[in-house]
């Protein structure tokens, strides 16, 4: 058999051992009376991200045994992961219909696309349109996430050249850091909590920009019952985030 032939082999044989290990884990858990395993989190941006460290600390004050673990990338890398076990969900912006159909995902909340700059920026001044914010510096998330996709696609539909003075940055902090300490606009998305607490350094761009939600949730592995530590995070996490709106 050739060594090329061995790799797919060898990659289920590593995900039905990871599967094994999560059950043995769930199975020493039910014998010693204490909640024992791990939680892997892929983690991409979004505006209510603290939300998940609030959640990781409850945990390990309930369940000390519980070994937790937060790991940010792209989609692509987090879904790999999580296809190989190595991560067991993925929590940030979902993916809708072009979401893999060996992946599920559920909605916890809504974030709306938002214009921001700093404070005292000169595009705060008086009236602007999409339009003539064409040769602005825009601050956005790279290649292939959806917002970036419907910023180009924005400027595609109106008739207009898409802008080339580019910033792309992958997390939400440094991206409003970014907006901040330059004269760069950013499009980022924002829940209704977070978008009415603007105002105090980062201001939205009031212009002929549509109201556009997008869905942030939870995607897991479809198919199989998910372990206990799983389920708990599962279960915080969506009532963390109920409180918030």
């Amino acid at each position: 058999m050739a060594a090329g032939a061995c790799v797919p082999i060898l990659t289920d044989l590593r995900v039905r051992l990871r599967r094994e290990v999560a059950e043995m884990d769930d199975a020493i858990a039910r014998l010693s009376g204490k909640i024992t395993g791990r939680v892997a989190v892929g983690l991409l941006p979004f505006s209510e991200q603290e939300i998940v460290v609030q959640v990781f600390s409850g945990l390990l004050r309930a369940y000390p045994y519980l070994r937790l673990q937060a790991v940010t990338g792209s989609y692509s890398a987090l879904t790999d992961a999580l296809r190989r076990g190595e991560i067991d969900c993925i929590i940030g912006p979902l993916r809708g219909q072009s979401a893999s159909e060996a992946l599920q995902e559920t909605v916890l909340l809504e974030e709306w696309l938002t214009i921001v700059s700093r404070k005292g920026h000169p595009r705060l001044r008086g009236e602007t349109r999409v339009a003539d914010l064409v040769g602005e510096t825009w601050i956005v998330g790279p290649h292939g996430t959806p917002t970036r996709h419907f910023l180009e696609t924005l400027f595609l539909e109106r008739g207009l050249t898409t802008p080339l003075n580019i910033c792309e940055m992958v997390t939400f902090p440094l991206a409003e850091r970014m907006v901040l300490e330059s004269d760069g606009i950013g499009l980022l998305t924002y829940s209704s909590r977070k978008r009415a607490s603007l105002g105090e350094s980062l201001v939205p761009i009031t212009c002929d920009f549509p109201d556009v939600v997008r869905h942030i949730g939870v995607t897991v592995q479809r198919g199989g019952a998910p372990s206990v530590p799983l389920q708990l995070f599962l279960e915080a996490i969506a009532g963390a985030i109920s409180v918030t709106r």
